[in-house]
């Protein structure tokens, strides 16, 4: 999970994580709710799928978890592995039972801040199942999605999200860089596909 979570920070800061404003006056409240799906293809195909869930939250000192509840399937997830991704928002990783995916229906969540009080919002989950079974060649060469690279360095953190366009510059011009994996993107952003790590020497 920690993997994950350090994966999911990288895009929170380079392209999924919502604006998020200071905090007013008030009670805890929730801003937006940003919910995104990700088919992880690190062990091979099919891919593992998992929800990543961003919340922009008003007058919280601190999110103690996040839960989910999808009534058309009576399905129930909880996370404490909640991470801070700038200012006032949040992330977790909700995973679904093995061999199953996420339904596409409505959800709510409720999130807990470190003082017990909580907060509740509704949101549709929506997203782009076709990409999951096109290979990555197949991606790589569509028109259809938002196609970049993910560069990490030598400590395993993010440091470019780039275009594919601009790779073997970006890789010249970066001697810190140590690997990277290509992301795949739909128009919409509620879907994101990973392939593997690729160790650049």
């Amino acid at each position: 999970m920690r993997k994950k979570a350090r994966l999911f920070f990288c895009f929170a800061a380079a392209f999924l994580a919502a604006c998020c404003g200071a905090c007013k006056g008030g009670r805890l409240a929730l801003a937006g709710v940003e919910p995104h799906i990700v088919y992880d293809f690190s062990a091979g195909e099919p891919g593992e799928q998992y929800l990543v869930v961003f919340v922009q939250t008003e007058n919280c000192g601190g999110v103690k978890s996040l839960s989910l509840r999808n009534a058309g399937a009576s399905l129930r997830w909880q996370s404490l592995a909640v991470t801070k991704a700038s200012g006032d928002c949040y992330f977790s990783v909700f995973s679904p039972a093995p061999g199953t995916v996420m339904p596409p229906d409505d959800y709510e969540l409720t999130l807990t801040d470190i003082y017990g009080a909580s907060v509740r919002q509704t949101f549709s989950l929506r997203y782009d199942a076709l990409m999951a079974a096109r290979s990555g060649a197949q991606l790589m060469a569509s028109g259809d999605y938002l196609r970049r690279y993910a560069y990490f360095d030598r400590s395993g953190r993010l440091a470019i999200f780039g275009e594919i366009d601009k790779d073997s510059s970006t890789q010249k011009a970066n001697k810190h860089i140590n690997g990277k994996r290509f992301c795949c993107i739909s128009p919409e952003g509620d879907t994101v596909c990973l392939f593997p790590f690729e160790e650049i020497p």
